[in-house]
């Protein structure tokens, strides 16, 4: 573990790895990745990276990604923080970023944007560590839970919910999307869900709504 985590920090993150020890991994991040982006990302983050690689966590809701692979969804988001980098996906295709401190000191904070709804919301603040240990568990085999309900609204998963007991798991880069996508009509049903390239359908959508965040 790296001394550049604070003790609290440390515990926390704890928290993580031991909720995902059936995370199933798909590759080390490379040192020269790391490099790259210390000081634009969280210590916390990093961790990850360093620990268990980009993968699929949270019992397959949650794949995260190389940054540089995904850089090309900017041509369809607008941003007003600086930086604002792709950590992760969800299951529905949804991008998981941290950006840093935007226009009137606004920004450190992780944020969704729900491609399917061209909208985008904040769902960790300034503590990535408190974050991963505890707001991140957001798929939980608890369906009982009384944080299960909250968190399906917060990561609008009640599909994902759904159609996971229909469809196969997710592999790497994958996710399940909307057919037809809902920018050509489709309706955003369990129904209409299929195992689909997860670039691919971001692209989609960004190609057919122009912005998927629009701030102009």
């Amino acid at each position: 573990m790296t001394n550049k985590l604070t003790n609290q920090e440390q515990k926390d993150i704890e928290l993580f790895f031991d909720r995902n020890k059936d995370y199933i991994k798909y590759s080390d991040v490379p040192n020269e990745l790391i490099t790259k982006y210390t000081g634009l990302l969280p210590e916390p983050i990093l961790e990850v990276w360093r620990r268990t690689g980009f993968g699929i966590y949270e019992h397959g809701f949650v794949q995260f990604v190389n940054p540089d692979e995904w850089e090309f969804v900017f041509d369809y988001i607008d941003v007003i923080n600086d930086p604002v980098i792709i950590i992760g996906i969800t299951a529905l295709g949804d991008l998981i970023t941290w950006e840093g401190l935007g226009m009137g000191g606004q920004g450190n904070h992780i944020n969704v944007i729900f491609i399917n709804d061209c909208d985008d919301d904040v769902v960790g603040g300034k503590d990535p560590a408190f974050w991963l240990g505890y707001d991140f568990d957001i798929n939980m085999e608890d369906e009982a839970h009384e944080d299960f309900e909250y968190n399906v609204k917060e990561f609008r998963s009640k599909n994902y919910q759904k159609i996971k007991r229909v469809l196969p798991p997710l592999k790497y880069g994958e996710c399940y999307g909307y057919t037809p996508i809902p920018a050509l009509g489709g309706k955003k049903t369990y129904k209409t869900l299929k195992i689909v390239d997860a670039k691919t359908y971001v692209d989609m959508i960004g190609q057919a709504v122009g912005k998927i965040i629009d701030l102009s």
